[in-house]
């Protein structure tokens, strides 16, 4: 039993969802809102509500979505070649170059694959790695010809980054202003 709420500050999601339950518990059967006593604020409130339905539906998704996946499938392309070339130098027969390639797998693999997390944090490990690629193992990249994976990489994860910034101010000028006002 809900004894009180903050509506105010439920998500937008969140409170449309508890309007819709809400709503579907009040037309019930057995608790029509003429059984409750309470048909003339039912009317009230559900225009309210259908209101804030649309405003719901005309959260349209961003056309930035279809450019960041393109750019993180491009992104996630690239990490992926440098890691392939890396791993092939592993099998090299000169033993310093597998050396180089074991140091720079090492680093690799303590980060995990971040081509299977969300936009932010593949972001966040890739700028991690990329810095120790072009600092603590800029020698091993030189030595076994990999270093040309870093730039594209790091200009992928930078227009990446960018995106997801102009998403986000767009999300937040648009429909937070629509949401506001139905609810």
């Amino acid at each position: 039993m809900i004894t009180s709420i903050a509506l105010g500050r439920l998500s937008n999601a969140l409170h449309f969802e508890f309007m819709t339950e809400f709503d579907a518990s009040i037309v019930a059967i057995g608790t029509a809102p003429d059984k409750l006593d309470v048909e003339v604020l039912y009317k009230q409130w559900k225009a309210a509500f259908l209101v804030e339905e649309q405003a719901m539906k005309n959260v349209k998704t961003s056309v930035l979505t279809v450019t960041i996946a393109a750019s993180k499938k491009t992104r996630g392309n690239l990490y992926t070649g440098l890691k392939s070339s890396v791993s092939g130098m592993k099998h090299h027969y000169d033993a310093t170059y597998r050396a180089a390639a074991d140091r720079i797998m090492l680093v690799i693999d303590q980060y995990g694959n971040p081509t299977k997390m969300n936009y932010k944090a593949e972001t966040g490990i890739l700028r991690s790695l990329i810095s120790d690629l072009e600092t603590k193992l800029s020698a091993d990249m030189a030595k076994i010809g990999a270093s040309h994976w870093v730039a594209p990489l790091k200009q992928a994860n930078l227009e990446v980054e960018k995106l997801i910034g102009s998403r986000t101010d767009e999300e937040l000028t648009q429909s937070a202003i629509n949401m506001k006002e139905a609810r």
